[in-house]
């Protein structure tokens, strides 16, 4: 397990995650079928992001939590994501954009599969 998705299951909170699978629809045939939810506000994840943003981005930290079911673990590693590509030189920026884009695409080819 990746060391940050062991920090974020240490806030997880079970009632805030069953509330937030209800509202993202992930039955079968839902919005968000097959996302899987721990239960962590947006708030308790920038707090948890913040040490992260201020390290330069490397790929392999944080390209295995994009492509994690969780979805907190997604929207850690993008929320680390945006604030390197504000604060990075242009190398570790482009490196994000072709990281993020690569990952997007590569899911749109998944989605029309």
């Amino acid at each position: 397990m990746h060391p940050v998705a062991e920090q974020l299951a240490a806030v997880a909170n079970p009632d805030y995650a069953e509330a937030m699978a209800r509202y993202f629809q992930v039955r079968p045939g839902g919005y968000g079928e097959g996302d899987v939810f721990i239960g962590i506000r947006l708030r308790d994840l920038r707090a948890v992001a913040k040490p992260y943003a201020k390290i330069s981005y490397r790929s392999e930290d944080w390209l295995p939590l994009i492509q994690s079911n969780v979805h907190e673990h997604r929207q850690l590693a993008l929320l680390i994501m945006a604030a390197r590509a504000q604060r990075g030189t242009e190398a570790e920026r482009s490196k994000i954009y072709h990281d993020y884009l690569a990952q997007a695409l590569g899911q749109l080819g998944e989605i029309r599969a």
